[in-house]
Parts: C-alpha cells; structure tokens; sequence
C-alpha cells in the first residue's frame, strides 16, 4: 500500500492509484474485522500514508485520480474510499488530523459536481459529510463556507446534489447556537453567521450561473429572507452597477409578486447601460420572462402603463421586444410596441410643424424614440448574441410596420420607393438590417416577406415589401441564390397575388431567377397553365415577357428615354451583381410557343400580349378578318364584348415598327429602312388598313344616323363598333405621321387629312345619336378613346406645328404643312389635353425631358408667345389656346408631384421659354419658379382679362375663364389673398406663436368686425378690406382652428408625462394659449349672430374650441385619480379661462349657433337641400356633442375636486347639465309624496259623459 511516484507514465500512476485506494480500503476493513485491537503494522502505514498526503502535490494527484475514477464507476470506489479514510482517521493518532479530515469534507463537494453518480454513492457520501461536519470546530465549519463561496465564485455550473450537500450544511451551521462564529470581527450565533454569509455571497458574486444557483440555495436552506434583504438593499442604491442589475433580474423569479414589480420599475427607470453590456441582461431577462408567467404579466404591465418609457429610453424598449419573443406575449407586446411607434411617428410630423407644440410638450422629445431604434438597429447587425434574445420579434415588428394600413400614396423614385416615407422607411430599415445579421441561408426571412406579401391589404404595403427584396436582392446576392428552394415554393402561388404584386416581385427576383435554371423552368412549367385561366392569365403574361427579355441580349439603351420602372434592374446593376446578360436561346424558344398559342385565347389575354414583338403581332394581323360589326363585336341580351382589340394591336405594331427602325440606326422615323423585310411587311399590313378606312364611310360600315345606337342588342354593338373605329382612326393617324412620310409627300398628307375627316363623320354621328338617347334608360357611356397616344407623338407633332423643328435630313414640303396644319391641328391639341390629364396611364412612364417638352410647347401656344412660328392665324379667344393653357396646368402638376426632386431643372427650362430679358433667363431653383408664377399672375392673367372685358360674347368668355383658371391652377395660387394668410400661419406655427401672431388675428378679427359694422377703420391691415372681409375671416377662422388642433395634439402627447410637474405646466402653457385663441372666438362669434356669414365656419371654430377644451378637462379627471391636482395652477388657469371668455362665447352662441332658417334654402333645388341637410346634421351634431361634452365633464371635475371655481352655469340654458341616470332614493322620496297627495285629495263626483245626438 504505497502510493505512486511522479516518474511514472499516466496510465502506470493511475492503476498505481486504483491500487493504492483498494489496498487503504481492503487493509482499513479488515483492521475494522478484528475487533478493537490495532495491528502494529496496520497503524505504521496508514500514519506513514497520511504523513506522505500532507504534501500538497500528492494529495492533488490523489484528488484528480478519485474525481476521474467517479466519472467513470459512478463514485463507487470513492464512496468506499472516503468511508474508510475517516475511520483510518478515528483509529490511528494522525499528527494533523484536521487537515485530513477537511481536505477529503472538500474532496466531497468536489466529487458531488461530478456529472454521474449513482444513488447509493450519493446517499452514502452526502450521510457521511453530514456526520464527519458536526464534529468540525467553528473555524473549520467558517473555512467549509468560504470554500463554499469559492466555488460559487468561479461561475461554473453546480448540479442539484452540490446544492444540496450545501443547503444541508447550512442547515446544521443555523443550528448552531453558541456564539462563537466571527464575522467583520463581532461574535454571533450560527443562524446569524448563516444569514451574513449569505448575504456576502450574494454581494461577492457575479455571474448569473452562480446567483441562480445561490438563490436555489437559500429557498433550500429556508432562508427566502436573504433575498428579500439583499434586493431591498440594492433597490436603495444611487447609481446602478452592471453586476448588481444581473443579481435582480436573475432574482426576478424569486421573489415575492410587489417586490418583483418594484425591481421591475426600479429597473426600466435606471438601467442605462450601452447596448453591448445590455445584451447579457437582456439574455438573462429573457430567460425569465420565457420561464415565469408572472414576470413577464409584470414587466408588461409597466410598460403598458408608464409609455414614456418606450420612447425614451433603450432598455424598456428592449424588455418589450424581449416580450415579442416570447410565446405568451408576443402578440400583446408586439402590439403595444406597434400602436407607440405608429403614434410617434403619426405626432412626429406634426410637431414639425409647430413650435409651439414642441414648448409646450417640454421634455417629450419625438426623435429619442428614432435614435433608440436606430442604435438597436446597429447593435444587431454587429453583434450576433442579440439574435438569441430578441429571436423574431425585430423582423415581426418591421413586418408589422410595413403591412401598416396606411392612406399615405406610395412614391416611386428612380425605380424605388422613396426613402422618406416616415413609419414604412424605419420598417424597411429594421428589416434590412435583419437580413444584415443573417450569416447563412436566407430562406426563413424570405419565405417570411413572400407570406407578408400575399397577406397585405394594399399593394402600396406589398411595394414597400417588394422594395426591401430589391435591397436583399442587391447586398445579400450569394446567400439570396443559396435560398433559391424558397423561390420555388413562391412560383406556385404567384399568380394568387393581388393586382400587378406577383409581376412586380418576379421582376425583383429576376436577377436571381435568371441564374437558376431550375427556377426558369419551373416558372415556365407553372406559367404555361396559368396563361389558359382568365384570372391567372394577367400575371402570367408578364411574367413570360420578363423572362423572355431576361433571355435576350441586352442593348444599350439611353438612360433619359424612359423613366425607371420600380423593382428593375439596369444592365450596368446586373453587370455589378455578378449576373450575366448573354440570352438563353432555349427558353426564349420555349415561351415564344407559349406566347403564340395565347394569340387563340380571349381579347383581354391577346391585349396584354400586343406590348410583345413584332413578327408575332404582324403575322397575326395579317390574319383578321375584314373590319365590320359583325366581325370584331358580339353583343348579346346580356352584354357587349369587343372580340379583337384592333386600335391596340395596330398601335403596337407601329411601335415596334419604329423601334425597329431606330435599332438599325436609321436617323429619322420618317424614312423606312426597306432593306428590313419585317418591317417592309408590317408597315405593308398596317398601309393596307388605311386604304380600308379611306374607302369605307360611315354608310358603308353600317353606323351612320340611319343606323341604331338605341340601348338594344344591335345599338350597343354599334356603340362599341364606332369607338373602336374613333381609336382605330387615332392610332392610324399617328402611325402615318412617323412612317408615312407625311412631311414630303403630299399623298400621304392627304391620308391623314381623309382619316381624320372619316372620324369627324362618325364623331357627328354619335354626338347626335347619344344626344336623343334618354339617361335614365341608356345610363352614361365613356367616350374617351381607349387607346392613348404616345406623349412623343403629340411633342412632334406640335413642335412641327409651332415652332417649325424637324429633323435636319427631312424637307418639309409647303403644301403637306399647309394640309396638315389645317387638318391635324385641332385634333393634336384635343389629344394635347387628354395626355396631359392621363399621364399616370402611361406604362412605361413617359421621362421628364418628354414630359418638360410636351410642357413647353403648351406655354408657348397657351401665351401666343413671340417665339411660335405660325402664330399669327392663332388668338388668345381661340379655343387652341385654351387647350394648351388646361395642359400646360395639369402637366405642371404632374410634375412637381412625380418628379419631387428634380422639378426645377423642368421650372427653369418652362421659365427661360417664355423669358424676354437675358438677365433672369440664367436663374434657378425657387428664383426661377418665383419668376414662371409672376410672370403668368402678373403679365399673362392681366392680358387674359383685358381681352375678357373686350370680347363680349358667351363662348368666348368661356374661353377666358378656363385659360384664367388654368393659369391659376398651375401657378398654384388659386386666390393670392388666401396664400398669403395661408404661408403666414405655416410659418407663425413653426415658429412659437409668439405674441406678434396672435397681436395680428386680434387685429385682423376686430377690423373685420368694424368693417361689418360699417365703422371708420383706420388701415391697418391692408388685405382686409372691404372686398376681402368674409375671405379675411375664413382665413383668420382656418388658423385659429389650426392652433386648436394643436393644443389637442400637446394634450394627447402629454396624456403620459415623464413627471407631474412637466404635466402641469404644459396643460398651464396650452390653457395660456387657449385663452388668447378663445378672445379671439369671442370677437369672430358676432360674423354668424349677427351677420350670418361663414355658418358652417364659425361652427367649425367653436366645435374645435369646445373640443380642446373638453380635452384639457378630461386629462385632469384622469390625473386625479392618481394625483390630488387641487394645488396645481393649470387647474386655477381652467377655472379662470371657463369663467371667462368661454363662459361669453357659450352664452351667445348656445341660443344662435345651430338653428335653421326656413328662408335660407328656399331658393336650392331638392338634391342640394338634401345633401345641405346632411352635412348641417353632421356639422350641428359635432357641435353640440363637444359643447355637451365639455360642460358635462367639467361639472364632474368640480365634484371630484370639490372647486366651485368649476361650477360653471349658463343663463337660461340646460345643455351640459342633463343628467339622465335614475337616482332610486329621489324616485322613491318622489313616489312617496305623490302618495300622499293621492291620499288627502277628496274624490271628486264623476259626472257622466254626454251623449251626442
């Protein structure tokens, strides 16, 4: 029985060791079987083996070899062991006895964190601690617990038995009650010394682990006080360590219901660490919210309650998506954090808006809210731990936000969604950033956006969505191809997608579809199906084409010819992205067929078609049957149906019969190329469908005034014929003017003439037979032609007209001018106002030069300009004129609101057209348009009313009122009075709303009222005059209904204050502006009482007045149930402002505002009264609702508080004090009376009733 030497190899130590411990084992048993007598030898080895284990070195080996040795036989041999050492201890006389004996008590709780032992072991060795620790003297009982605190030290995880061994150690320390333990050098007992070193582990240690395992350890040991005692303390801390906040979160578990929302609320208030040190303490939070159903009700009620949290600091904004990710309250808390986001960024753009709001609201700063998530955003995307706490509930959250129901119209930008689209760019953001943090596969989040697509309920929600795929599509394309299995399970359901959804995520997804040929093929598979379903066959279509296009050799194409189509990519993005841009001849080949075969299907199928190529579409030209009813209408008892869309057809062949010339780089679309087969062909099939409608007249095709156009079976197919036939003519027309030599060759001008005159025919004919049809029978019938003409068309066309400008190769002939400009003219300005008011219809979008020239030349002929070429036939009466200016109007409207950005490159250049003097003609950006707006307000419109005033005549006054109206319309200043008042509110609102503002409505409502009144006025306010008096006072009535918007805008916002101090004295700030607001209602009120002007206006300011107020008065009732408000003076400043002004207003106004004079509608048609009744229901009825409102509540604030100040009646009116619940003890004090008076009332004789005779 010796034990092994350090020269030895690991294996020979370790059987030198199990022999070792079996030969001290086999000899300290059967020394125990012999009785009481001690063998000699026996003792002279076991003091020799115990003197040579006092070396440190060895007693280390020992230990390593039993722990190793209990993994392995499950703590058998050591169970036997340990046995034996303590009773080798009792027998023999060991030197340092101690020693051993709390070195194997260790040894113990160190072979108890082993990860498998038996039971028997464990119930032999844990019965042997207990026996061996009564016998230990209380510096060795001290020592046992600071090892204990060691161990816990270290952070490692400690198995239940460990725990166990402890908390019964404690147990027996606790017993203990003589005092000689020493702690911080004061005697105490066992359970107090029990008690402290709990305590102290608590503040020693550190890592959560070792808290968990502790607290376990304290509820095991009975001594729940502990922690109680330990958070209380640290709840009374000044400033909150990084350790201490894990204590209390791991301990949130572990303590009582009150106390666990008193950490909560201690936590959520202070906690104000960097978002990398909060990621632990997140992790930890989650863990507790997942696992303890009571934490999670307690945070979120926190939250729920105090929502300034939120949206001031980091932390409660994590707990809430801490909350998200958990299954019991994911759907609680991701609502609750949507509604504060959504509400934020609702009052964010607001209080841009004003100044005052952002005073009055204090410390509410909207913007924290944005950076809190915006740093969220960042952590996530660089620290990859975040993944696990906040698990989905970022990606749910931005889902959630960018399926938001929204009325706010989607603007496309240069091929994508605008950047600056408040709540769905954070939405946007957030999501990208999710996709950032992805280090794999990224089919879960697709897969995720492709079932958010097919769900929203907009598809302005399904484009914000679609423009995320484009960014992931761009910066992910690597992990985007390796998720191509979730493309595939898209291709089935595409075409289930709402409205034009599907072609616009295929065509995101191209650059990645392209390069998977089993996605193309399983695209073309799926699509060859859906093209024979009429309600698959619109998406189908498309997508075909798409991939039809992605399988062709891209051409350079300029960048300013079109204007960008959302979700596409360029040839250059492509090129970036690794993707390649060759064709694929085989599955060009393959959607080609498909494509032919749909030429058989139904009109609307083969209309999405004629957008295709040309050989298909002339080949199928040339196989229609002759134009006539019969053949292209069938009309039915039920309906009328166009069987082949003929105009469209012919328009898309006149296109790509043009491109086609283009592409072989053939400088002007007035020569043909004849060396181009297809093109000799096309342009043959389309000249032989001009030399038909030049032969047959209206007789001849069966629709002249002999012919019906009654509402039977024979009448609509003749209605549908003849505007087939007005569109046919139009797209004839304007395929001649590019392919028909029109400008040479006098024959082909005079084909144009003849086919215009053809639609003038048949334009008589219908406006004379819809004129005798009866509405009530027939109903309304569109007579806008289907077809629009291509906006280059029209700028072409009146560029040649007015200004003369045609392409440098080309000759004009005189006599072709002179026929074309007297037969076409007319018709390319009626066509010149229908573009300008259909340029959204475009596809693809007409670009901003076009659309620039197309303005310009408008301009030009609208203010007969000395720059027109042929202007001297033109006057301004001309109804050309008109057309031009209505134009001009509606294209510059377009403009500025499609192309936000870049507007003023399009100003300066409609600015410079009409400029006369060289210094301005260089200005730009506002400058310029200050100058366009002055010159058509200050010299055009002038000119307009002086030929008004000579001209006499109705039709032309007409004239003059559109093109003044149309100047206006695009100078936007519809009134300038009106504008003025109008800029002046936008900027005293962004300002503070200073005195100077409300000095000026003062001012403006008193000389409003004086010049009513018929008094001397002294100018004062040049505007307000005697012409401008009821305008004057809308306006000052528009912006005192602005500024109550306002106050109930601070009033919602305030709703959760950071402090009652901040919220008394924001309500004392709105009520200071209230009352001057409130003066100034108190002057305007006599407008309607006394003169009867602006009814609905002034019912609108008192509504908004009442409103406010009634807003202020339920915050306080609110407040005071948490708060006593009594003291506070905003409750002072309402009672004054009550008594007062409002008091005024409300009694003037009670007995006049709302009542209807017979005499005002005695002169309005029945349908106007009607819908005027309707509308004062609705007006009258919000009035009196927040007057009533207002008054009630204030009477239930004056009960609450006891103020008599609140006590607020009017002279002879009810409204507001009408109490309709039923008070029993009244009703029954009331019953009783009337019994009474029954009863000492005498029965009167009852006289019998007279006959009649």
């Amino acid at each position: 029985m010796s034990l092994p030497t350090q020269q030895l190899s690991q294996t020979s130590r370790t059987k030198r060791h199990e022999n070792f411990c079996t030969c001290f084992c086999a000899q300290v048993e059967k020394n125990a079987s012999s009785g009481n007598q001690l063998n000699s030898s026996y003792v002279e080895q076991a003091s020799k083996l115990f003197l040579q284990l006092e070396d440190d070195t060895r007693w280390k080996n020992l230990s390593a070899f039993l722990i190793n040795k209990s993994n392995s036989d499950r703590g058998e041999l050591f169970n036997r062991f340990s046995n034996n050492w303590f009773t080798a201890l009792d027998d023999i006389g060991v030197e340092h006895k101690e020693l051993h004996l709390m070195r194997m008590l260790r040894l113990i709780m160190d072979v108890f964190e082993v990860e498998v032992l038996d039971a028997d072991p464990i119930v032999g060795l844990h019965s042997l601690f207990v026996k061996q620790f009564k016998k230990l003297e209380i510096t060795n009982i001290q020592s046992l617990c600071m090892y204990v605190l060691e161990q816990l030290l270290q952070g490692k995880s400690l198995p239940n038995r460990w725990i166990g061994l402890s908390s019964t150690m404690l147990q027996e320390v606790a017993k203990i009650d003589s005092c000689n333990f020493m702690y911080k050098a004061k005697h105490c007992s066992g359970s107090e010394f029990s008690h402290h070193f709990l305590l102290q582990c608590f503040n020693d240690v550190v890592a959560s682990d070792s808290i968990s395992i502790l607290a376990t350890l304290v509820k095991e040991c009975g001594m729940q006080d502990v922690i109680f005692e330990f958070v209380t303390e640290s709840l009374k801390v000044a400033v909150l360590e990084h350790s201490l906040c894990i204590k209390l979160v791991v301990l949130l578990s572990e303590i009582p219901n009150e106390l666990a929302e008193q950490v909560c609320e201690f936590l959520l208030q202070e906690v104000n660490f960097s978002l990398s040190d909060l990621v632990p303490i997140c992790a930890l939070l989650h863990t507790s919210l997942l696992s303890n159903a009571v934490v999670s009700r307690t945070v979120f009620n926190i939250v729920k309650r105090e929502r300034n949290l939120i949206t001031t600091r980091v932390f409660p904004l994590l707990c809430l998506l801490c909350l998200t990710n958990t299954p019991r309250f994911h759907a609680n808390a991701l609502i609750e954090i949507k509604q504060n986001i959504v509400k934020l960024w609702k009052n964010s753009n607001k209080i841009k808006e004003s100044a005052w709001v952002r005073i009055a609201v204090g410390k509410y700063d909207m913007t924290i809210m944005q950076e809190n998530l915006e740093k969220i955003i960042d952590s996530v995307t660089k620290n990859q731990a975040w993944n696990s706490v906040l698990g989905s509930a970022l990606q749910d959250l931005s889902l959630s936000l960018l399926t938001e129901k929204n009325s706010t119209i989607v603007k496309i930008k240069d091929g994508r969604v605008d950047d600056d689209s408040g709540l769905f760019a954070l939405g946007k953001r957030l999501l990208i950033a999710i996709a950032d943090s992805y280090q794999g596969d990224l089919g879960e989040l697709l897969d995720q956006i492709f079932l958010s697509i097919s769900k929203v309920p907009s598809s302005g929600s399904a484009l914000y969505l679609i423009d995320v795929v484009v960014d992931i599509v761009m910066q992910h394309t690597i992990q985007v191809l390796n998720s191509w299995k979730s493309l595939r399970h898209l291709v089935d359901t595409i075409c289930s997608l709402k409205d034009d959804v599907g072609v616009t995520l295929v065509r995101a997804l191209l650059p990645i579809i392209i390069q998977r040929t089993e996605l193309v093929s399983a695209i073309v598979s799926r699509m060859k199906k859906y093209v024979l379903c009429e309600t698959t066959v619109a998406t189908a279509l498309p997508i075909l084409l798409l991939l039809l296009r992605s399988s062709t050799v891209r051409a350079a194409v300029r960048s300013d010819q079109f204007s960008q189509s959302f979700a596409t990519f360029s040839t250059q993005a492509l090129t970036s992205m690794g993707v390649s841009t060759t064709g694929k001849t085989e599955v060009a080949l393959e959607i080609t067929s498909i494509l032919s075969r749909t030429l058989s299907q139904a009109a609307e199928t083969r209309l999405i078609l004629y957008r295709y190529e040309l050989q298909l579409l002339s080949s199928h030209l040339m196989s229609l049957p002759a134009i006539s009813r019969d053949s292209y209408v069938e009309s039915t008892k039920n309906s009328t149906i166009l069987l082949e869309p003929l105009p469209h057809l012919i328009q898309a062949v006149s296109i790509l019969t043009r491109l086609s010339i283009h592409a072989s780089r053939n400088c002007s679309t007035q020569i043909v190329d004849r060396r181009d087969m297809q093109v000799a062909r096309a342009v043959a099939d389309v000249e032989k469908i001009v030399a038909f409608v030049l032969d047959r007249d209206i007789h001849d095709l069966e629709i002249d005034k002999l012919s019906d156009f009654s509402p039977s079976c024979a009448g609509r197919a003749n209605l549908k014929f003849s505007y087939m036939l007005l569109s046919l003519y139009d797209v004839l027309v304007e395929h001649l003017w590019h392919v028909g030599n029109v400008l040479v060759d006098v024959e082909a001008a005079e084909k144009i003439c003849g086919i215009l005159r053809r639609k003038e025919e048949l334009a008589e004919v219908l406006k004379e037979k819809l004129a005798k049809r009866k509405e009530g029978k027939a109903g309304k019938v569109s007579t806008s032609s289907p077809v629009l003409i291509q906006v280059g068309t029209v700028v072409s066309i009146m560029s040649a007209f007015i200004e003369n400008k045609f392409a440098s190769e080309i000759e004009c002939n005189e006599r072709c001018m002179r026929l074309l400009h007297s037969g076409m003219f007319s018709w390319v300005m009626e066509w010149s106002e229908q573009v300008s008011s259909r340029l959204n219809n475009y596809s693809p979008q007409p670009s901003l030069l076009l659309v620039t020239e197309f303005a310009r030349l408008n301009l030009l002929l609208g203010c007969l300009n000395e720059k027109l070429s042929h202007g001297d036939d033109i006057f301004l009466w001309d109804g050309k004129c008109t057309q031009a200016m209505n134009a001009f109007a509606a294209t510059v409207g377009y403009i500025v609101s499609k192309y936000e950005n870049r507007r003023y490159a399009a100003i300066e250049t409609l600015w410079r057209s009409v400029c006369n003097d060289a210094a301005h003609a260089e200005v730009t950006g506002s400058v310029a348009c200050a100058f366009l707006i002055r010159f058509l307000i200050g010299s055009h419109l002038p000119k307009i009313f002086e030929t008004y005033e000579d001209y006499a005549e109705r039709k032309l006054c007409s004239e003059f009122t559109h093109q003044a109206i149309s100047c206006l319309e695009a100078s936007h200043e519809k009134v300038v009075l009106k504008e003025v008042w109008h800029i002046l509110t936008f900027a005293a609102r962004r300002a503070s709303c200073k005195s100077q503002y409300i000095d000026l409505l003062m001012l403006a409502s008193v000389q409003i009222i004086d010049l009513l009144k018929g008094n001397d006025v002294a100018t004062q306010l040049e505007s307000v005059c005697g012409e401008s008096t009821e305008l004057s006072a809308d306006m000052v009535t528009d912006s005192c209904i602005a500024s109550f918007a306002d106050i109930r805008l601070v009033i919602e916002i305030i709703s959760q204050p950071i402090s009652q101090a901040d919220l008394n004295a924001s309500i004392t700030k709105t009520l200071e502006f209230g009352k001057h607001l409130a003066e100034i209602v108190k002057i305007l009120l006599p407008v309607y009482v006394e003169y009867a002007m602006l009814k609905d206006r002034i019912c609108e300011l008192l509504t908004a007045l009442y409103s406010s107020l009634n807003s202020i008065v339920k915050l306080l009732l609110v407040q005071q149930k948490i708060v006593d408000v009594k003291q506070w003076s905003s409750v002072t400043a309402l009672a004054n402002l009550s008594r007062g002004s409002v008091l005024k207003i409300m009694e003037a106004a009670d007995a006049n505002v709302g009542t209807l004079s017979p005499l005002e509608e005695s002169n309005l048609k029945q349908i106007r009264k009607y819908a005027k009744s309707l509308k004062d229901e609705n007006l009258y009825v919000s009035y009196v609702r927040a007057r009533e409102l207002y008054q009630a509540n204030l009477l239930l604030l004056c009960a609450a508080l006891g103020d008599e100040r609140l006590d607020v009646q009017v002279k002879m009116n009810s409204i507001g004090v009408r109490d309709f619940r039923i008070d029993a003890d009244k009703l029954l004090q009331k019953m009783a009376k009337m019994e009474e008076n029954e009863e000492n009332e005498e029965p009167e004789e009852s006289t019998p009733p007279k006959r009649k005779k």
